[in-house]
């Protein structure tokens, strides 16, 4: 009898637990409107306390398939539909924080998991950074779907359909991050929805409806301590804009100890270039430079790489195993509180300007991240030399 007791005490103990370590995972306004049964709550733990090792936890190639089918199997199972959501939001979390963790073009889960959720879910306010991936894979199946119904998979699209393409691409991705920011219900999601939707207006070039929402983003989530950022980023009158003479800055090259400054550098069109050894993105493009540099260094033009790593070594390494990277190479000394660092703005890495020789800014993350860099300074440099 005393153990039955123990086991029933600790049944109940289990049970309270993950029903108010669940709460705490669900906003008590999702609680309110959804209630979830016991069942879906202890799921969502489950799913919770797989991703969260994930994230923390070098997973292997092999864990991180497996943890992919888990979670097909969440989202597309007849269990409740919070469940299926939290799990599919979860998708998108990971995709964010856990390195090397995608879901391939064309993969079925990335419409399982964009069908699960509208724009004024509550449910949105537990992953809102999912938002970025939604939107993407939206317009993803939307155009691969239109491309299908039209009679064009397997065809390089003429210049007529590549601009229909592009203008419902466009219409798309705009919208969806659009309707959750008008709809949603939950103040941090509308931030984070404004937030895609400032990158995707961006991204079209279309600087003066970002303006409009800028000012919204300015004047009713500033306070949004992960907001900061875009109110830097998106800034109208930022120091990093096209015909704004470079930020002034003086540092000391690594193998040379030679000191450069946009008065030395007057005369030559350079790139600069702020980038980490521990930084996927960054490393992913070093072919693309290497490819640059040794097109252009004859026409005049420079690189000069900032690295916001905490070590000299890690450059070191670096240069010797992976990418030799024969051009101006700085150290901050205070990585990203660098002086230099903060003159630039920098929020994010990779992050790319170039400057004419006349130290105008020629081009920078807006008009950079949309096209290839190569072209860009070939545009520039080719027809001059």
């Amino acid at each position: 009898m005393r153990i039955r007791i123990v086991l029933a005490l600790f049944c109940v103990y289990v049970q309270v637990s993950a029903q108010e370590t669940s709460n705490e995972i669900l906003p008590p306004d999702v609680i309110a409107e959804r209630s979830p049964s016991d069942d879906a709550l202890r799921q969502i733990r489950d799913i919770e306390e797989k991703v969260s090792t994930i994230i923390s936890t070098r997973a292997t190639e092999e864990e991180r398939s497996r943890a992919l089918e888990l979670w097909r199997s969440y989202i597309v199972s007849d269990g409740e539909l919070i469940v299926r959501q939290y799990a599919a939001l979860q998708v998108g979390r990971l995709a964010y924080e856990a390195a090397k963790f995608r879901i391939e073009e064309g993969d079925s889960l990335r419409r399982a998991c964009v069908q699960l959720l509208e724009p004024d879910d509550v449910i949105w306010s537990v992953g809102p950074r999912s938002i970025f991936f939604f939107s993407n894979w939206s317009h993803n199946l939307a155009m691969f779907d239109y491309m299908e119904e039209k009679g064009w998979l397997g065809a390089k699209p003429n210049d007529e359909q590549l601009i229909e393409l592009q203008t419902l691409g466009k219409k798309i991705r705009i919208e969806y991050s659009q309707r959750i920011f008008q709809y949603n219900p939950d103040r941090m999601v509308r931030a984070h929805a404004l937030y895609v939707l400032l990158q995707a207006l961006y991204w079209y070039e279309e600087y003066e409806t970002a303006n409009d929402y800028y000012h919204i983003l300015r004047n009713d989530y500033s306070d949004i301590e992960k907001m900061k950022d875009a109110l830097i980023e998106f800034n109208p009158n930022k120091a990093l804009r096209i015909g704004n003479t470079v930020p002034e800055f003086s540092v000391q090259v690594v193998k040379s100890g030679q000191v450069v400054s946009p008065e030395v550098l007057r005369g030559q069109y350079y790139l600069i270039h702020f980038w980490s050894t521990t930084c996927p993105p960054c490393i992913a493009e070093m072919a693309e430079l290497h490819e640059i540099y040794e097109r252009f260094r004859s026409y005049n033009f420079a690189i000069v790489s900032f690295s916001v790593d905490d070590a000299i070594g890690n450059l070191e390494r670096f240069w010797e195993n992976k990418w030799p990277m024969p051009w101006y190479n700085v150290l901050l000394e205070n990585g990203w509180k660098d002086e230099t660092a903060r003159r630039f703005e920098v929020i994010y890495i990779p992050k790319t300007v170039f400057v004419g020789a006349d130290g105008r800014i020629l081009e920078n993350e807006d008009t950079l991240r949309t096209k290839k860099l190569a072209d860009i300074i070939g545009k520039y440099l080719e027809s001059k030399y």
